[in-house]
């Protein structure tokens, strides 16, 4: 029993080297699909602002070209941002290393201010109520759920607590400071509305953070099965045919020896 807890920890601890070797390759997997969806927006926003400039002039109350010079700004920061970080990681891929966890939970606090830069930027131009439901709330339920490539439970949940309280700060300052001149719906303006939508975005970087454990746990069962395979198969490999080597695989048998009495 001794033995087999001891086997089961060094297939442990080599999974978890292994594992460590892969986050940053993930990470920069993570990293490339934010930097293909901020300029896809950016794409999507200049044709849009080309096309048809009047409906952007009228809702955004005449500040079009304020805004379009903000956003490309902003857009051009977070992709250089995105850029630095990715060439940071592609440096801890090359020396076969993980990066320090201040270099994790600095980027994951961040990326996760990035929607709020945005929020800020949209609440410039426009009643910061209804900038509370702009575009760039969007941003937070797909940087946390993106966070599970990083492959880390703890990041996963300060990704969602990070996004869920940047939120409910941002919706405690507006709904404080809203303009008794605006008319917005009450339902809008209710503090206790916004305290819910922080709520969900912290629950989901719970539900992502759980859904890495799973990947990790399934990952560790598949690993563990391929070194008990690659162990009876040199165990028995020289000594049986491959029909009986196949079929003790299949059965995972137990290498234990086993004595019967015939009568």
């Amino acid at each position: 029993m001794f033995r087999k807890r001891q086997n089961l920890k060094s297939t442990s601890e080599i999974f978890e080297d292994e594992l460590t070797l892969e986050m940053p390759r993930s990470n920069k997997l993570r990293i490339n699909i934010l930097i293909v969806v901020f300029v896809f927006q950016l794409v999507f926003f200049l044709s849009l602002s080309f096309l048809s400039p009047e409906q952007y002039q009228n809702t955004l109350r005449g500040n079009f070209r304020s805004f379009f010079m903000r956003f490309i700004v902003i857009v051009s920061v977070v992709l250089f941002c995105l850029a630095t970080e990715r060439a940071v990681i592609n440096h801890f891929i090359k020396i076969r290393k993980n990066s320090g966890a201040w270099f994790l939970y600095l980027s994951a606090f961040v990326e996760t201010s990035i929607p709020t830069i945005g929020i800020v930027s949209v609440a410039s131009v426009i009643s910061p109520i209804y900038a509370l439901f702009a575009p760039p709330l969007l941003a937070y339920p797909l940087i946390i759920v993106l966070s599970a490539l990083r492959l880390n439970f703890r990041l996963c949940i300060f990704t969602g607590a990070a996004a869920s309280t940047e939120y409910i700060l941002l919706a405690i300052f507006y709904t404080m400071w809203q303009s008794p001149a605006v008319t917005v719906e009450p339902m809008l303006s209710e503090t206790v509305h916004h305290f819910v939508k922080g709520l969900m975005l912290f629950i989901t970087g719970i539900v992502t953070g759980f859904v890495t454990l799973q990947i990790k746990g399934r990952l560790f069962n598949s690993f563990q099965a391929m070194k008990e395979r690659d162990r009876i198969s040199r165990t028995f490999g020289e000594h049986v045919s491959p029909s009986v080597m196949e079929k003790l695989l299949e059965q995972k048998a137990d290498l234990r020896s086993e004595k019967k009495m015939f009568v």
